[in-house]
């Protein structure tokens, strides 16, 4: 995983991790360690979020760098925290609330899964089921969340694809938005 600051003028911050640039590894990786997507919480951590694969299983994982473009010991298991799933666990998006909170969404094997961290890496059991969400988005065959916002009140904005069927070779896909309450159940 690279991260790079830059300066206004596009040159590297060389005050940032080594000269500007900081590399990372989350574990286990033998094909594939990438990220999907990052955020900046309001108290100038950066979070980072993706997806590593061993041609087995994937692990998704949270990394958490501080202003300079390390890892952020107070959280996770020092600075990182790692999800393993047999079969397949992707994060794709992420998001931050002013309380440091994390919602991330992906998928699980052919679910949609959102999940809820606290500021220091734990699973938020007040959410979902002990802190995890997986949804069939209206009865589809698979569903994948690609991005997410927290909105002001809590509540949590999903947007992805779904596989409402599938023919054959022929599959009909469709984008759909889901909003869900702050303690991860639907909002009707």
């Amino acid at each position: 995983i690279y991260v790079s600051r830059h300066n206004a003028d596009g040159t590297l911050d060389e005050t940032y991790g080594e000269g500007g640039i900081s590399h990372f590894k989350a574990n286990p990786t033998v094909y594939m360690n990438g990220a999907k997507d990052a955020v900046l919480s309001d108290d100038g951590l950066l979070y980072i979020t993706g997806w590593t694969y061993d041609h087995e299983d994937n692990t998704a994982f949270v990394l958490c760098l501080d202003e300079n473009g390390y890892k952020f010991p107070g959280f996770g298991n020092n600075g990182i925290v790692e999800t393993e799933y047999g079969g397949g666990i992707v994060y794709e998006a992420i998001d931050v609330d002013s309380d440091g909170n994390l919602v991330v969404v992906g998928y699980l094997n052919d679910l949609l899964v959102v999940r809820r961290y606290t500021a220091d890496g734990e699973l938020d059991v007040t959410f979902g089921n002990n802190g995890t969400v997986n949804d069939t988005v209206s009865n589809s065959i698979y569903s994948c969340g690609f991005d997410v916002k927290i909105l002001e009140d809590g509540k949590i904005v999903v947007v992805g694809f779904k596989y409402d069927v599938w023919y054959d070779d022929y599959v009909i896909q469709k984008a759909y938005i889901s909003r869900y309450n702050a303690d991860g159940s639907i909002d009707e």
